[in-house]
């Protein structure tokens, strides 16, 4: 799986140029570990219903087509899951990033910010709940 377009799609240069710089292994054996991982996860859920979290991947595992009765298939399952893992952690990113970019333009902002977090976590390290 490659980006398009990289920078060098971008400065203008030949397709073949950006291939010779491209991380092909590192990157495909990335995805590989994504893609057992998402595989063992829809697995988990299809084949043990009972015994697992009732999450979205168990929504879309169970979800069936109100004409027809039939549910998606193993791939189809799989490219719902990874659509929502890649926007989803794109949208975060993005967010956080704009955040800390408008915070450091206010340092007065950050200021309060950095008060009102000091004040209620009261030097514990914040977690997710």
């Amino acid at each position: 799986m490659a980006v398009r377009p990289s920078l060098l799609d971008l400065l203008g240069f030949p397709a073949w140029l950006s291939n010779l710089f491209s991380h092909r292994r590192g990157t495909a054996a990335v995805f590989n570990e994504f893609d057992k991982a998402v595989d063992e996860l829809i697995n988990s859920r299809t084949h043990e219903p009972s015994t697992q979290p009732k999450d979205l991947l168990a929504r879309l595992v169970a979800a069936r087509d109100a004409e027809t009765g039939g549910g998606m298939t193993a791939k189809e399952v799989r490219d719902e899951v990874v659509t929502i893992f890649m926007a989803g952690h794109e949208t975060t990113a993005q967010a956080l990033t704009w955040t800390w970019y408008l915070l450091s333009l206010h340092p007065s902002v950050e200021a309060r910010l950095d008060e009102e977090l000091r004040a209620v976590l009261n030097a514990r390290r914040s977690t997710v709940t």
